[in-house]
């Protein structure tokens, strides 16, 4: 949480649900549902804007969801990087 405070990242994409779990603390976020599927499933646009970071949860890299379902959780954070 201290990392978040010093850096104040414009994005942040958990991995994992446990990583999430600590987003969610920092920004005191109530995401529906009791697991990481679920919370994204009900997500609609696949992220969480919040005191100007946006947050795209995702799945831990060693965990059995299909990389196809992973590799568009990725493809979310072209969406929102921005080049000066």
């Amino acid at each position: 949480m201290r990392q978040i405070e010093i850096i104040e990242p414009m994005i942040i994409m958990p991995l994992g649900e446990l990583a999430l779990i600590q987003v969610e603390r920092y920004y005191d976020l109530k995401l529906e549902g009791k697991s990481l599927t679920e919370k994204i499933s009900k997500l609609g646009s696949g992220v969480i804007e919040q005191n100007g970071a946006v947050i795209i949860p995702n799945f831990h890299p060693a965990s059995h969801v299909d990389p196809s379902i992973m590799l568009d959780r990725w493809k979310l954070l072209w969406e929102y990087l921005v080049y000066p």
